[in-house]
């Protein structure tokens, strides 16, 4: 079209498409949202149920260990006149118990991990406890400059120190690759691979670690928030890509083929500041419940030779491409708030006996032995 208005009504068609293309995202997010919040009210064992099939279907895994941390599994397995056992999946879905004369891996794993999560959820508990406390008073404090913001966050403290006190459960998955992870929508829920143990944690310690990073991302709402930020960029890049005009020459055909690549830059640099956050609130999580942050370090260096890092020969675009920061520079972050953490552990009551080759104690009235 040609005239003195020929850019404008150029310019109130991009943005109409924009404006279209905007309102589809939200409808479908909106419709999405609001069948998924329907299925929760109607039955939320249900979809628990559900949401953790999908979960194991997932990782193709045959057989899993469920444990509620208020039950002893080793109690489980007396009533069952076995050593161990675990639950085979079906064709259809159907379990069964499948009982075990000894120990096999994924029992050692899970059990051990059962065991670690105990003092890890407690600490949790009592640093949630204190994160309402430090608010509430800051509420007080500020008066009308309280936000909508700090009550938003007042709020979610409030939720997480009642979740952290519900029932949780760890849940061993037959995966050989190493690994722990939780998941938004599966609340009170921590996963776990059988080879975490034998390729990760060699020690207690280590586990908490891994264990308290797994509840920290749960704690911080990483899962959430990150799904959410994942939500709009892609909405976001649908609607960049639909104002495209394929004919628009060299300049729009590039961008057609970067944006998602630089979408999906720009997610990975947001995991990686959440893994860091996560390592940080997770080591003092470990300190606070008494186990040693200078022996649990000692799992990103396990990494890092797990995922072939010697000597940091780990390429720029390795470091840009990853979901995780690289496990030495992990390592590297954990030395620096090292001597933070260990006075964390010591205001604990507990003591720093690695020099003896113990993992520490809890002050009191074995020390009178020692």
């Amino acid at each position: 079209p040609t005239g003195p208005f020929a850019p404008y009504r150029r310019g109130f068609h991009v943005a109409f498409r924009a404006v279209r293309m905007g309102a589809l995202g939200m409808g479908l997010f909106a419709a999405g949202y609001s069948v998924g919040q329907q299925e929760v009210i109607n039955d939320v064992s249900a979809f628990e149920a559900k949401a953790t099939r999908q979960v194991l279907a997932s990782t193709n895994a045959e057989i899993f260990l469920p444990m509620k941390v208020s039950k002893n599994p080793k109690d489980k397995a007396r009533e069952l006149r076995c050593e161990s056992y675990y639950y085979a999946i079906g064709p259809k879905w159907d379990l069964s118990v499948v009982r075990l004369s000894e120990e096999n891996e994924l029992w050692k794993t899970g059990t051990q991990a059962h065991r670690v999560f105990q003092r890890i959820r407690s600490a949790a508990l009592t640093y949630s406890k204190n994160q309402v406390r430090a608010l509430a008073q800051a509420k007080k404090e500020a008066g009308a400059a309280w936000t909508d913001g700090n009550e938003d966050e007042l709020k979610q403290w409030h939720s997480t120190a009642s979740n952290l006190k519900m029932e949780w459960r760890i849940i061993g998955v037959d995966v050989e690759e190493p690994n722990a992870f939780v998941v938004g929508i599966l609340p009170r829920r921590i996963f776990i691979t059988k080879s975490l143990s034998r390729v990760f944690t060699a020690n207690d310690e280590q586990m908490a670690l891994v264990l308290a990073h797994e509840l920290s991302h749960w704690m911080l709402r990483h899962t959430q928030d990150r799904a959410a930020s994942e939500a709009i960029v892609k909405g976001f890049l649908m609607i960049v890509l639909s104002l495209m005009d394929p004919s628009g020459g060299e300049l729009a055909l590039l961008l057609e083929y970067f944006l998602p690549t630089i979408a999906n830059w720009y997610n990975l640099s947001v995991s990686r500041t959440c893994e860091e956050e996560a390592d940080s609130l997770g080591l003092e999580l470990c300190a606070s419940s008494g186990y040693n942050p200078k022996i649990a370090i000692g799992l990103f260096d396990n990494m890092a030779k797990f995922s072939g890092e010697p000597g940091g020969n780990i390429g720029f675009m390795t470091s840009i491409t990853s979901t995780h920061p690289l496990s030495k520079d992990r390592l590297e972050a954990a030395r620096k708030v090292l001597p933070s953490m260990m006075q964390v552990f010591k205001e604990a009551g507990y003591r720093d006996e690695t020099e003896e080759g113990s993992t520490g104690g809890k002050k009191g009235w074995l020390s009178f032995f020692s």
